[in-house]
């Protein structure tokens, strides 16, 4: 049943990519029922991150379309506990890989970030994205600044220095193993690098650097007036950082398993008992 599932979202992917007219179709139908009902953040900011987009309205034609992951923004309490646990942020640049339409960009411009880049391959996320972090500028002039560029997360390439660097489940195994090993070429550079994975489904390829150890992990609530925009009322949220750099006397909470309790889709962090 699950083999031929999946070969029919193949198929359906395959027919969109060569038919233009249907993805437009189709878009327009989705784009519908994401714009019905208004996230939280979008309301408190004026932006438009609502909604779930699947996999093959991202990049009907991307080559591999195994390793991306559906569009659904991110949980932004998760994020907030993450920064509450690490540096202060002006030492650090922001990047969300996967950012889709910006949420977690939003949630990082309340932080005093030196930059904040979002990396996104659908060029219509990408662009909505962007629009939002107009918006943003002109409402908040004094946040950091906010870029949005259209690009593969795989193929991405880091300013030097000090980075905190978001995704939230956004792609496949071979993505994030490519990602890692940028960040690992950023921090043999002596750079502090701290890695937030919401989501942590194939954390263990990040546990796997000898670069990068667990810095923090934990099971965050959402908001009451979010829960009704994801699945379950909590998610993941872990912190790698640089094993080299991380401050003498600097403690986290890496006391943790991490769960994988749906296969493919679902990580939950579980603290192990004193």
């Amino acid at each position: 049943m699950l083999k031929h599932i999946k070969s029919s979202a193949i198929a359906t992917a395959a027919f969109i990519a060569r038919n233009p007219l249907a993805w437009r179709f189709i878009y327009w139908i989705w784009r519908r029922k994401e714009n019905a009902v208004r996230h939280p953040i979008d309301v408190t900011y004026g932006i438009r991150t609502s909604g779930s987009v699947p996999p093959f309205l991202i990049s009907p034609r991307a080559k591999r379309n195994g390793e991306i992951g559906s569009y659904s923004g991110c949980r932004p309490n998760c994020l907030r506990r993450a920064m509450a646990t690490l540096p202060a942020a002006d030492a650090f640049t922001f990047y969300d890989l996967g950012c889709g339409k910006g949420r977690a960009l939003a949630v990082a411009s309340e932080f005093a970030f030196k930059s904040i880049i979002g990396i996104e391959m659908s060029e219509h996320l990408c662009a909505i994205a962007a629009d939002n972090a107009a918006l943003l500028a002109r409402r908040y002039p004094d946040r950091p600044p906010i870029s949005v560029v259209t690009g593969d997360a795989a193929e991405a390439r880091f300013v030097d220095g000090n980075l905190v660097v978001y995704f939230y489940h956004s792609f496949g195994r071979q993505t994030l193993a490519r990602v890692v090993a940028h960040l690992e070429a950023v921090a043999a550079k002596g750079a502090d690098v701290a890695i937030v994975y919401e989501n942590p489904v194939y954390g263990d390829l990040v546990d796997s650097s000898p670069l990068f150890s667990r810095w923090h992990g934990e099971q965050v609530d959402c908001d009451p007036d979010e829960r009704g925009f994801y699945h379950q009322p909590d998610g993941a949220i872990v912190v790698w950082r640089c094993k080299a750099t991380a401050a003498v006397g600097e403690t986290g909470h890496s006391d943790f398993d991490i769960v994988i309790t749906i296969a493919g889709a679902r990580a939950v962090v579980n603290a192990r008992p004193l």
